[in-house]
């Protein structure tokens, strides 16, 4: 029965009571004409006027017979007001259910017009077991545009969780405004099968005011979550069946709740990706690779505290990659690496062994390439943005964002690292802008060292004295170092330019870079030229390890060659975009060998003329 018909009969019995009064009255009434009728008339008159008190009691008897029915007829979910007029309140309640034994509540007060005192304090009620379970509260109040924060407090009443809003300012009487609160509600519920939990589901809070209008809206992802529920219309509430979301809804006027109502549901809930799960912490850890590639290492931890046995979960991982790479959580690290595919962001946790017990925590750490969408490059700069919300729908118990930048790159814009407790995250993303540095790794070649063998090898030379023409030759060696830092940095560029594209690359991209390099490779070529002549006789060993910096230097420009080449195939379709992708990476790992190579002959060339 809904709030509507149990008003109408509320209503009826008080008509009914008035008509019963009336009544009465008008029998005392008849009773005494009656009785002056007998004392005038004769024997037979009093026997018809006896008969005509008969039927006067029958048909009074008769009609409580009927009324009756109406009259004692239990209500429903709530006891309705029984004025007409209109308090001005009106009570919107919704809720969330996730797929992870979490649901989220927020109930928002409305006010109009219609007010007649001002409001300082509003006090929902709930649950008694929701105490202590409620987490991530947010509560605050609008009158008209402008937004205030209400202050919280709980108590216990009559078995009823009290939760009071104090409002300062106070909202005016007349004035239109809006008091919301909203919480998560974890640990209520109580495992019973691998897929049945019993939930003590609020249908509705009591609220400390007279409503004009309550409604209340439930939502489960249907997919995974749903109330074990034949009826058309449970407890009361309107069934909508939606392709992922199952919806209940609820409407009513002039309701005076004094008591929360609610009832302990059974739901249904799948059981290889959803029940009843603890986010225990998710750490997420932002860094660079020697390509310039930022990388993200996503570390999750979760506890079953069903009875099912988890074997996928759900994550909104920062990529649009199919696969990432699954690290050891033991040491050594570089040991048995895995690789995981993902089915719609969903992680198969059997595939690496590592499905979740039941009362049993599991630790997955998850390695993979920053989203295309979440960073740009321009003009040198790297700009970096990384959502600050958790990977979940649902509340973790610590999240954290960490950012570690190697030494080779210059930060422009560090956000600070992010800890949050019982948390949903943040709103928004933080902001990162690097570039690299003189001796950055970024793209394929010059190895995280560079920079500093290059600082060593200038020292060296510096302090290394001899009259005899030692400022020519000191320049003679500079120059050769930064002709081969210039080359390698500078085709790294170019490269990063051209893989930064990816398969929107161009024919015209592939000729400018390759016009680019090239360039860079004659300028470096005319110097090594104006080197040996300027550094004159040189010993045997000496001359040998000039030849293997050529060699070296000629063999990097050969690797560089190959791996445009290959775009080459792929803008032609004589190369698959899968193929290229692992041939790709044999040529980088290939040039970056071959730049370390260059790079130590330098370090020995140097040395020897030292020596």
């Amino acid at each position: 029965m809904n709030e509507r018909t149990g008003w109408k009969l509320k209503s009826m019995f008080l008509l009914h009571i008035e008509t019963l009064t009336f009544l009465k009255k008008s029998f005392s009434r008849n009773r005494k004409s009656l009785k002056r009728f007998e004392l005038s008339q004769g024997f037979v008159g009093v026997a018809k006027i006896r008969m005509t008190r008969l039927r006067a009691g029958f048909l009074l008897v008769l009609m409580l017979v009927i009324l009756a029915p109406s009259i004692f007829l239990p209500s429903s979910l709530v006891s309705h007001a029984a004025s007409s007029v209109h308090s001005g309140y009106e009570l919107v309640n919704s809720e969330q259910f996730t797929s992870y034994g979490q649901f989220i509540v927020n109930d928002t007060l409305l006010t109009n017009a219609s007010t007649t005192q001002s409001l300082s304090q509003v006090t929902f009620g709930f649950p008694l077991n929701y105490s202590g379970n409620i987490y991530s509260e947010s509560a605050g109040y609008y009158i008209g545009s402008t937004h205030y924060s209400a202050t919280v407090s709980y108590s216990i009443l009559n078995k009823t969780l009290l939760v009071s809003l104090a409002l300062s300012p106070a909202i005016p009487a007349g004035t239109s405004a809006n008091v919301s609160l909203g919480f998560y509600v974890l640990n209520t519920y109580t495992a019973q099968t691998t897929t049945n939990y019993l939930v003590p589901m609020l249908f509705y809070p009591s609220v400390s005011v007279p409503l004009d209008n309550l409604s209340s809206t439930l939502r489960f992802p249907s997919q995974t979550t749903a109330p074990v529920v034949n009826s058309i219309n449970p407890y009361g509430f309107t069934t909508i069946f939606g392709t992922s979301v199952l919806t209940w809804s609820y409407t009513s006027n002039n309701v005076t709740a004094t008591s929360p109502h609610w009832a302990a549901v059974t739901l249904n809930s799948t059981s290889t990706d959803s029940g009843y799960i603890d986010f225990q912490s998710i750490q997420r850890l932002i860094t660079m690779d020697a390509e310039g590639n930022v990388i993200v290492q996503d570390t999750i931890t979760v506890k079953n505290l069903g009875l099912n046995t988890l074997t996928n979960l759900q994550v909104n991982f920062l990529t649009n990659a199919t696969t990432v790479t699954v690290e050891p959580t033991k040491e050594p690290p570089l040991s048995n690496v895995q690789t995981m595919t993902l089915v719609g962001g969903e992680m198969d946790l059997s595939g690496i062994n590592r499905v979740v017990e039941p009362n049993s925590a599991v630790s997955v750490i998850v390695q993979y390439n920053l989203g295309a969408q979440y960073w740009n490059y321009s003009n040198g700069v790297y700009d970096v943005k990384i959502p600050t919300t958790v990977p979940v729908n649902a509340l973790v118990d610590q999240f954290s964002i960490n950012y570690n930048i190697p030494s080779d790159y210059i930060a422009l814009s560090t956000p600070p690292n992010l800890s949050l407790t019982n948390t949903v995250g943040n709103q928004g993303y933080s902001i990162l802008s690097y570039r690299m540095g003189v001796g950055s790794a970024i793209g394929y070649a010059m190895p995280a060292g560079g920079l500093v063998f290059i600082g060593v090898f200038l020292a060296v030379l510096v302090l290394r004295s001899n009259e005899d023409g030692q400022e020519d030759f000191e320049s003679t060696l500079d120059s050769m170092v930064k002709s081969i830092e210039e080359k390698v940095s500078g085709t790294n560029d170019i490269l990063s330019e051209l893989k930064n594209k990816g398969e929107a690359a161009a024919r015209n991209d592939l000729l400018s870079t390759r016009s680019r390099i090239e360039e860079l490779r004659s300028k470096t070529a005319g110097r090594f030229n104006s080197l040996r002549s300027q550094l004159g006789a040189a010993s045997v060993e000496e001359q040998e390890t000039m030849n293997t910096v050529l060699s070296n230097d000629r063999e990097f420009d050969r690797a560089v060659k190959d791996l445009l080449n290959n775009y080459d195939q792929l803008l032609s379709k004589k190369m698959k975009v899968d193929t290229f992708a692992r041939v790709q990476q044999n040529n980088e790992r290939r040039i970056q060998h071959l730049a370390n190579a260059l790079l130590d002959s330098l370090h020995d060339l140097g040395r020897e003329y030292e020596q």
